[in-house]
């Protein structure tokens, strides 16, 4: 599974795992966060792959925030992209990086503004969202082991988009989903943000990296909404960033795809 922070990757990962635990599903045995990236669906980027990898049976799930083109590609492996757009990422992941400010040691006038110069000169991890959704997004273009989910259409229409994940990773649980009632309706209820918040337990920190799990102040599931780009940006801030989001991704389909989203604020 990759992704660009805070592009949904944590939902992601507990719909990749449920489709393939489908038995856990319908019984509500649904792991905690810790478990899962730790045991279940690991952080390559922090964990690496020798520990993680190595003594476990297929099939075997990892989570990286690393971009497309710095993947190795072992023949039988599935990507599964998931993307959001840009301008929701930012203000998730600003709130994030402000949360944590006491583990990050940000400056105290740390503000948006410096966050987004940070993010538009690539200065984060993946470099910025526009390289790493674009990078994705060109590597599924005629690849078939790479499958584009998009977190907006994700969020309007999650049966639809669940069931086209679950027909790229695994048939027969596919195949189940389609035609067992109310199973589909488990999974989904399973993966819901209330129920992920629960399933949280106070990792918050430890989820992105934090082994200390000290200060759980900033929430691994905020909001989980789309357009709350909006409540952060002003003018100036907004016309910086689109003007980098147009060179990087126009006449992509993603961009065409996000465009009532993002559309310019009046």
């Amino acid at each position: 599974l990759a992704t660009f922070p805070k592009s949904g990757t944590t939902w992601c990962q507990y719909l990749v795992w449920g489709i393939h635990n489908l038995q856990a599903v319908e019984g509500g045995r649904m792991p905690p966060v810790q478990d899962l990236l730790t045991k279940h669906f690991p952080y390559i980027d922090l964990l690496g792959t020798s520990s993680t990898l190595a003594d476990r049976p297929p099939p075997r799930f990892i989570k990286t925030h690393l971009p497309a083109e710095v993947l190795h590609r072992p023949s039988g492996a599935k990507y599964v992209a998931c993307l959001r757009n840009p301008f929701d990422v930012a203000v998730s992941f600003f709130h994030m990086r402000y949360g944590r400010r006491h583990l990050t040691h940000l400056p105290p006038d740390y503000g948006f503004d410096h966050f987004l110069d940070e993010l538009l000169s690539a200065g984060m991890v993946g470099g910025n969202p526009f390289q790493h959704a674009r990078a994705w997004y060109d590597r599924s273009k005629g690849h078939d082991d790479v499958l584009v989910v998009y977190y907006e259409v994700l969020k309007k229409e999650p049966r639809k988009v669940v069931l086209e994940l679950a027909k790229f990773l695994n048939a027969d649980a596919a195949a189940r989903l389609e035609t067992e009632r109310g199973l589909l309706e488990r999974l989904l209820e399973q993966t819901s943000i209330e129920r992920l918040r629960e399933l949280t337990g106070g990792a918050e920190n430890f989820a992105e990296g934090d082994f200390s799990r000290q200060h759980p102040t900033a929430a691994l599931f905020r909001k989980g909404v789309v357009g709350d780009w909006r409540s952060l940006f002003d003018r100036d801030q907004e016309r910086r960033f689109r003007e980098a989001y147009d060179v990087a991704l126009a006449g992509t389909e993603m961009h065409d795809l996000w465009a009532e989203y993002v559309a310019p604020s009046t």
